[in-house]
């Protein structure tokens, strides 16, 4: 046949030594040799004729660079794998290979891996245009979160495939969250182990009866208020050394400890291999993260100390992880990342939820023939999967309400995995020479059927791209309801008024990230038929949120 694709979740690239991420390779043999019968295969291979439309998904584009594998939630996968799989899933209708490995790395990156999936063709370019993945899912008209698998003797009770669930999202999947069946039944969760979780029928009079196979969607999600961060403690430790980190991670608050590699972690504390007497902060690869390295000598509960600034903000990066929903929203929105060049624009990268509306519903016919010709202000770079951005670049967000509600918007950011930081819509109070003047935060806010661009296209807001060279990671929330919490929170801060920048440094990034979660807890309500739950649990209605996650490269 033709019609195979060949996932290929390894590398060749096995170090020594190895960091949190496990490797999925094998350190090569010295003694190994081939077999004359797998020279002769390995050589008939080579001289056959390439399929017409080849496909091979490689874990890695470089041989430098190592395919990783994690522990989870109850299991262990390959994060290309699982990361492949999980898009799949929620995706409908068939999409270009290159917008898939676009949201692949995406989501890799969330996992603390910098391995950059590729099409491994000879005739690569001439494909990547033309070649599509089609969803896992029989009907691919539907996105889905799982899939029903056993329905248990009291017919009540079924058995959960959550595939579908991103990764980040799935440790933290609250008991109570709900799944809709096509026959509009809901489903509340009761219980998960790894992938597999159980659910019963909300409301059983009247219910059709649930058949396995049959797709469920995700329509609440339930997610703990007391969410730690998770730091592994490097297993070349000295035993002393993991007592101390332990006993100061434990006095740090919203911070846990666990042996890297034995139970799921976020980052990893560990020495400097070139000095083994510092202390740093790295992440799941074995990278170190800028300006966490410590002075040589240091102890290990000092550096503890000094990183309590740093594990907060990662935790707020965290947290905003958790509302990613691009395949599940109900909320009708599309945002493209553009770069900014004389009086066009070019879009770098696209977002757009998949359960509102297909990509043939969201361009017309007009508009889709604009894209594939020669408009600039549709056409898509054809990029790499993470889009590389020059220093001094201008840029900005092109968003699309495509509800009948108006929606609000906050834009959230990590820098290098370092800094917090924050889109701001400033605001001038009305008597500017009082003693008490300072720049107020205002809420953004897209009419219905309206677009926005992201700063506003002015001298006074532009967004440029600084030096030096870095990774941004950024975070799109939108609501229909006021961000009212969080800007009271961005409003009790002191932020320096001279230089007000569309996009400036986050301070307090954990109080405005918790403060978020309580506007969009605020915003659904279905809490109302939730009581047990509301306390100590967000409850989030995907019909009143939608959260988009965009990766660049600064160079």
């Amino acid at each position: 046949t033709n019609q195979v694709t060949a996932v290929l979740d390894t590398s060749y690239d096995a170090p020594s030594s190895v960091m949190g991420l496990k490797i999925r390779a094998l350190q090569e043999s010295p003694e190994a040799k081939l077999i004359a019968e797998e020279l002769d295969f390995l050589q008939q291979l080579k001289t056959q004729k390439s399929l017409s439309t080849p496909v091979v998904l490689t874990a890695t584009s470089n041989p430098k660079q190592s395919a990783r594998e994690a522990l989870f939630s109850g299991f262990s996968a390959g994060l290309f794998t699982y990361a492949l799989t999980q898009y799949l899933w929620e995706t409908t209708p068939a999409t270009k290979i290159q917008v898939a490995l676009s949201h692949v790395e995406n989501s890799l990156s969330k996992m603390g891996s910098k391995q950059q999936p590729e099409l491994l063709s000879t005739q690569k370019n001439q494909y990547a245009d033309t070649l599509h993945v089609t969803s896992l899912v029989p009907d691919s008209n539907i996105g889905a979160e799982g899939v029903v698998r056993a329905i248990e003797e009291d017919g009540k009770t079924v058995q959960l495939w959550l595939a579908g669930l991103p990764p980040q999202v799935l440790l933290y999947y609250g008991v109570n969250s709900r799944f809709t069946l096509a026959t509009t039944e809901q489903l509340v969760l009761r219980s998960r182990s790894g992938l597999t979780a159980k659910a019963q029928i909300a409301k059983i009079e009247g219910a059709t009866e649930v058949q396995v196979g049959q797709l469920v969607q995700e329509a609440v999600r339930v997610l703990p208020k007391n969410i730690n961060l998770i730091i592994g403690l490097d297993t070349r430790l000295e035993r002393i050394e993991r007592v101390d980190a332990t006993s100061g991670f434990a006095a740090t608050a919203h911070v846990s400890t666990v042996v890297a590699g034995e139970q799921p972690a976020d980052y990893i504390f560990g020495k400097l291999q070139q000095t083994s007497s510092r202390y740093g902060l790295f992440t799941l690869e074995g990278e170190l993260i800028p300006n966490t390295a410590g002075e040589v000598g240091e102890a290990v509960k000092v550096a503890v100390l000094r990183l309590a600034p740093k594990l907060s903000t990662l935790l707020a990066a965290k947290l905003w992880r958790l509302t990613q929903n691009e395949g599940s929203s109900g909320l009708a929105i599309k945002a493209s990342l553009e770069i900014i060049s004389g009086t066009s624009s070019q879009v770098l990268t696209q977002r757009q939820t998949l359960r509102t509306l297909t990509w043939e519903k969201s361009l017309s016919t007009d508009a889709m023939n604009r894209v594939s010709t020669k408009s600039p202000q549709t056409r898509l770079i054809a990029s790499l999967p993470t889009p590389t951005v020059p220093i001094g670049s201008r840029m900005q967000y092109r968003l699309e309400n495509q509800s009948d509600r108006p929606v609000y918007l906050i834009l959230l950011g990590l820098k290098n995995n370092q800094t917090a930081i924050a889109f701001y819509s400033w605001e001038t109070p009305l008597e500017p020479n009082t003693t008490d003047t300072k720049p107020l935060f205002r809420e953004v806010v897209i009419a219905p059927g309206e677009t926005l661009t992201l700063p506003q296209t002015n001298a006074g807001s532009e967004w440029v791209i600084p030096a030096p060279a870095f990774f941004s990671e950024q975070q799109l929330i939108f609501s229909i309801a006021p961000f009212s919490a969080t800007l009271a929170v961005l409003n009790t801060t002191k932020y320096p008024t001279p230089d007000q920048q569309p996009i400036a440094p986050l301070l307090k990034s954990l109080d405005v990230v918790q403060a978020l979660l309580q506007d969009l807890h605020n915003a659904s309500a279905i809490k109302a038929e939730m009581n047990g739950t509301a306390a100590d649990s967000y409850i989030l209605d995907v019909n009143n949120w939608a959260s988009f996650s965009f990766n660049f490269q600064v160079v």
